[in-house]
């Protein structure tokens, strides 16, 4: 686990963190200060499986097409909403993992087609979904 939420975190999210290749779940970095793009080096994380939050912030740009070489987060989901995410284009390369994403900075009828026909992809997970909750 990689867990620093709500612990007043400002600054870029450093790349040096893609370098956490054996980590399987749990990159909690939400609730933070957290600003600038989204490293593409999270990329380089393919054996996660549930829980890359980070919510919360206030990242910008665009979401970088390399997350979508991680693959294996079929448990929960990636958790991008609440930041300042460039909404004009969404990576075609998340398609495939649109079941397992919340952006709630996108507009309707933005991104691939297989992103646009789920209507969770576009909002905050209530906090009654057992994985919008933190891990104990």
């Amino acid at each position: 686990y990689f867990d620093l939420y709500s612990n007043s975190l400002s600054s870029a999210v450093p790349t040096e963190l893609g370098k956490l290749v054996q980590m399987t779940s749990a990159f909690q970095l939400y609730n933070n200060a957290l600003s600038s793009a989204i490293p593409t080096e999270l990329g380089n994380l393919v054996k996660m499986s549930s829980y890359l939050s980070l919510h919360s912030n206030d990242l910008s740009s665009m979401v970088p097409t390399q997350l979508g070489r991680m693959s294996q987060m079929v448990s929960y989901p990636f958790q991008l909403y609440s930041n300042s995410l460039n909404s004009t284009r969404f990576p075609t390369e998340l398609g495939q993992l649109a079941a397992q994403a919340h952006i709630s900075s996108l507009p309707s009828g933005t991104g691939p087609r297989s992103c646009r026909s789920s209507s969770s992809l576009l909002s905050s997970p209530s906090t009654s979904t057992p994985w919008a909750k933190p891990l104990s």
